[in-house]
């Protein structure tokens, strides 16, 4: 199911005010369906804004740099840099840090961007490198 851009806009403004990646608080909170909630949180989960489910069927809500970064690599992929830039491991990076349980916590987040920063960082001046 599709929704708006505008309902999608508020559905993360939800999850960022309440900390609360779930599909029962949008209801809740947006007196949405089943099916218009549960899209919103799989786009949330596609954007790094929340976690997939663990095995308690919790959503960890990311830190906002966390989606920032996202776009900034969705940007970089779009200017067709897949030789320079390996996006598919730094996503995996993501995803590992908040899979060790180390999710809401300004220390991870920090060595999270920190480790995606010198990956880029590495990659751009290899690239740069090549064209000099």
């Amino acid at each position: 199911m599709d929704i708006s851009e505008e309902d999608y806009q508020k559905a993360v403004a939800v999850v960022r005010k309440c900390l609360s990646g779930s599909v029962s608080n949008l209801q809740r909170k947006l007196y949405w369906g089943y099916g218009r909630a549960a899209s919103a949180i799989d786009r949330m989960q596609d954007e790094f804004i929340v976690s997939p489910m663990s095995a308690s069927g919790r959503r960890d809500v990311y830190p906002e740099e966390t989606h920032e970064l996202w776009k900034e690599l969705q940007a970089a992929k779009a200017q067709a840099v897949p030789d320079q830039l390996d996006v598919n491991s730094i996503l995996h990076d993501i995803d590992c840090y908040f899979d060790n349980g180390l999710s809401n916590t300004e220390r991870a987040a920090n060595n999270l961007l920190q480790s995606i920063y010198e990956k880029l960082g590495g990659e751009v001046k290899a690239q740069e490198q090549d064209h000099a």
